[in-house]
């Protein structure tokens, strides 16, 4: 298991003891989730450089300066490419990398339209897809050359900041955040014009709080003032659509659905368990678990909880913990 933290280094530990295996220094903190393939581990840190570690040893590969990489945007690897958002230049816009993962070498550069940070990418079949701080979703060709344009692009509004988008069912499921509040948007997963508008959305309500939705069973999980469970094919041309049932866990952590259970961190600390079919209608959901909160004194940010090997990966504030995977 690897984990980022605020004192710039990685951290692996073994599973299921926790043992610390190994770490790793960077120049500052990591926000960002790191990504794990072909034996090494990749992880973006706030000195503006993206790294390469050895995933036994935590022996650094290579690193390549991309920016101001903050921590919303992590790495995601797929054909041998690292992609990556970050900002680029005097002012700070925003940019999509497409890095070798053996060599570390740059082989494309996008403008992703926006002067802020960009969330992380999500890759399926041959798009890139990536939302950024001016309401875009926006889609590219992996085989783009520099300077690459996208093929097409989502635009959900002015002001609003958007999430990691997941593709799922010929659909891409985002969280759009502003000032009044918060959204979860279903679009098509393709798009014959530039500019293109989306199926649904839904009213996540909390402003500044947005979470990347998990899709499973033809539902749509997702957290902002509470735990939202959406029909993923609840309406269409526009609709705004009401959740299938709600919970109480709330905040920014992105849910992970596993063995019938979806699993979502919560503001505070707390980790919650509830069954995929609990409810119908609207109703509040009964967690089947709740953790403890994290001491006193903690942070009320949490990370969103990872499901390996039978066991619930959660961290909050300076403590990972595990859980084990149960049904009643």
């Amino acid at each position: 298991m690897y984990v980022g933290n605020g004192d710039g280094r990685l951290y692996a530990f073994r599973r299921p003891s926790g043992r610390l295996r190994w770490t790793a220094k960077t120049g500052r903190s990591i926000q960002s989730s790191p990504a794990v393939a072909g034996g090494l581990v990749y992880v973006g840190s706030n000195d503006g450089y993206l790294y390469a570690f050895r995933a036994t040893t935590g022996a650094r590969v290579w690193r390549v300066r991309t920016g101001l990489l903050t921590g919303s945007s992590s790495p995601t690897v797929a054909g041998g490419v690292v992609y990556v958002g970050s900002l680029v230049g005097t002012q700070q816009d925003g940019a999509l990398y497409a890095i070798d993962a053996h060599s570390g070498a740059v082989r494309w550069r996008a403008d992703l339209l926006t002067a802020a940070a960009a969330s992380c990418p999500s890759v399926v079949g041959d798009t890139v897809y990536i939302g950024n701080t001016s309401g875009n979703v926006l889609a590219y060709a992996t085989s783009c050359v520099t300077p690459c344009k996208p093929k097409w692009l989502y635009e959900l509004g002015d002001g609003l900041e958007v999430g990691t988008p997941v593709v799922a069912d010929g659909k891409i499921f985002v969280s759009v955040d502003g000032v009044g509040g918060s959204f979860v948007y279903a679009l098509p997963a393709s798009c014959g014009a530039f500019v293109c508008d989306p199926i649904w959305k839904a009213n996540t309500v909390t402003p500044f709080t947005f979470a990347t939705p998990a899709v499973s069973g033809g539902v749509v999980y997702t957290q902002g003032y509470r735990f939202y469970a959406f029909d993923e094919d609840c309406g269409s041309g526009g609709a705004v659509c009401k959740p299938l049932w709600v919970g109480f866990a709330r905040g920014s952590s992105s849910p992970a659905v596993a063995n019938g259970v979806v699993y979502a961190g919560s503001a505070g600390g707390r980790l919650y368990a509830y069954a995929v079919n609990c409810a119908r209608g609207g109703r509040t959901c009964r967690p089947r678990f709740r953790s403890a909160p994290i001491p006193r004194g903690g942070s009320t940010f949490a990370a969103s909880p990872a499901v390996a090997g039978g066991r619930v990966y959660y961290g909050a504030f300076t403590v990972v913990r595990a859980f084990g995977l149960r049904r009643k």
